[in-house]
């Protein structure tokens, strides 16, 4: 009876396991699943905080931004000092007169109403920051130190200086940017007081005392083989400057004061990577000084359908999994005007994660097809890689068209066949039509690895699957099935993507396995533990049978 009991035991684990392992298909589209359970709704009447403005003083009457979480409202409006109600759907900007202010944010739906109001002042004499520098079509990620008020000017984070063609300065220490060097000026001269040029970064520490402190640089542009830094002129030490990486053109190094920071090529008898935490002698070590960088991107790849004129927006989480705070860079490349990055500069504490808003754009007279690309997010030690397919429509398609990849083709090697289940749905053409199909197997460079085309025959919907063998010398990586259905002029396009070489393991996988040997353990267990029942049994029967005189003890 163990063994049966050990072998429930093993069922039950299996019942257990999550549907982890279900037979799903990669595919072009983005898909849901019913769940079975059932939500009760309780109207109420609608929840409502004023986010921004704060009950502080504003150093400037223009551009105050309102903002806002809502749920649950029907109408959504707001006035200042009780004056004409602006009916709005979303955060926006607005200007007022010096002085105290009071806002008004009303919400309502079926319920009733919600009614949330600020008071805050504005007062343009009490300081200023000059930093016209950093607020021109170069700015990059600079910090915009208007939106901030007094009181947070006194504690701010996460301050950026960026000069998109040469370079950036980011803090991380929150740094009190009323405190100047002449209190009494009532202005912060960010201007004056620094500077980023080609390969020369440069902030007074006595100007701006609260600045002297530890901050990332990256230098922008630079065609150096082997760079080191270079403080006021001379080698910087390893005390005061760290090198976290150098690729693309951009040098990233940490600093712990502020100075005269620039970079030139290591002599070849000082070693190839100075300034890395070791000293800046000849001969210096290649590490970073046990720096270890890393980041996780999710998702790994993007699959994106766009009709003409449409915008779709999607995330992008980034996490700083190394041990160091990481200056990161985001950039697109081979998509052009499709793509725009909401924050292409930003800074990550270890363990930190950020998502980033990604806008697909396709213009309204965007050829329709297949536009292949990728994201480059680059942490001063390795570009990391997100693949991205764009496929734009005909802005009022004949037809919509889901590609999928079965799973058995997921992972293939070269030479073996790819399975592509394709449906095709009609939007509006009566009876049979004949439409135009296309075929295309990319690789992630958009190079064509296969082409084929037919005529289908399509009435309302139709789901076939096709197959596709690879080349025998085809490369190991990540490849994409496009499928193109053409009629009466109108495009639609669907793509989905397969991968070439060996299927990564998994914890799913494990887990699987690790199943299976249980099984496995548990069997042998059941089939020990019977035969030993039967031979015990047999033995019994014997002894009594001696006992009994009916058989001869030997």
């Amino acid at each position: 009876m163990k063994g049966t009991y050990i072998l429930a035991g093993f069922f039950a684990l299996i019942l257990c396991i999550p549907a982890a392992f279900s037979d799903a298909p990669i595919t072009g589209d983005a898909t849901s699943q019913q769940t079975g359970i059932s939500i009760l709704v309780i109207a109420t009447v609608p929840s409502l905080t004023i986010i921004s403005p704060r009950n502080e003083t504003y150093l400037t009457n223009t551009s105050i931004l309102l903002n806002f979480s809502v749920s649950g409202q029907l109408l959504l409006w707001y006035n200042l000092d009780n004056g004409n109600n602006i009916t709005i759907t979303q955060p926006l900007y607005f200007n007022t007169s010096q002085g105290s202010h009071i806002l008004y944010l009303f919400a309502n739906n079926s319920e009733g109403l919600t009614r949330k109001n600020i008071t805050f002042s504005v007062n343009i004499t009490r300081f200023r920051v000059i930093y016209e520098e950093y607020r021109g079509s170069f700015k990059g990620n600079s910090t915009n130190f208007n939106l901030s008020t007094y009181e947070q000017l006194q504690n701010l984070t996460n301050i950026v200086l960026e000069e998109t063609r040469y370079g950036r300065i980011s803090f991380f220490q929150n740094i009190n940017v009323t405190n100047s060097q002449n209190p009494a000026s009532l202005t912060t001269d960010l201007d004056t007081n620094t500077n980023i040029s080609t390969n020369r970064i440069e902030i007074n520490g006595t100007a701006l005392p609260n600045f002297n402190t530890s901050m990332t640089l990256s230098l922008y542009n630079i065609s150096f083989t082997t760079p080191r830094i270079l403080k006021n002129g001379d080698v910087c030490s390893s005390s005061v400057c760290i090198q976290q990486g150098y690729a693309s053109g951009t040098f990233v190094f940490n600093v712990t004061e502020a100075a005269l920071y620039s970079a030139e090529e290591t002599p070849a008898q000082q070693g190839s990577t100075p300034n890395t935490g070791s000293s800046t002698s000849g001969g210096s070590s290649s590490t970073t000084g046990g720096i270890t960088k890393n980041l996780e991107i999710d998702p790994e790849q993007l699959s994106i359908s766009l009709k003409q004129g449409e915008i779709k927006t999607r995330s992008m989480k980034i996490t700083n999994t190394g041990n160091t705070p990481s200056h990161i860079i985001v950039k697109a490349q081979k998509l052009g005007n499709l793509v725009r990055i909401d924050e292409e500069s930003l800074d990550l504490q270890p363990g930190q994660a950020r998502t980033v808003s990604i806008d697909f754009i396709a213009k309204e007279d965007q050829l329709p097809g297949p536009y292949l690309g990728k994201i480059v997010v680059f942490d001063g030690a390795a570009d990391h890689e997100v693949l991205i397919i764009i496929d734009v429509q005909s802005k009022n398609p004949l037809f919509d068209i889901k590609t999928e990849i079965l799973k058995s083709s997921l992972y293939v090697q070269p030479g073996d066949d790819v399975v592509g289940q394709i449906t095709l749905y009609s939007l509006g053409s009566q009876g049979t039509v004949d439409v135009l199909v296309d075929y295309t197997i990319l690789d992630n460079n958009g190079n064509e690895i296969l082409v084929d085309h037919e005529t289908l025959a399509v009435q309302t919907q139709t789901s076939f699957v096709k197959k596709f063998t690879l080349p025998a010398g085809i490369s190991k990586g990540t490849y994409i099935l496009n499928v193109k259905a053409t009629y009466s002029g109108e495009t639609a396009s669907s793509s989905a993507w397969f991968f070439v070489g060996i299927k990564p393991w998994t914890l799913q996988d494990t887990l699987l396995y690790a199943i299976l040997l249980l099984l496995l353990l548990g069997t042998i267990i059941i089939i020990y533990d019977r035969r030993n029942r039967t031979n015990k049994t047999k033995k019994f029967g014997e002894i009594e049978l001696v006992q009994a005189g009916m058989v001869r003890d030997h």
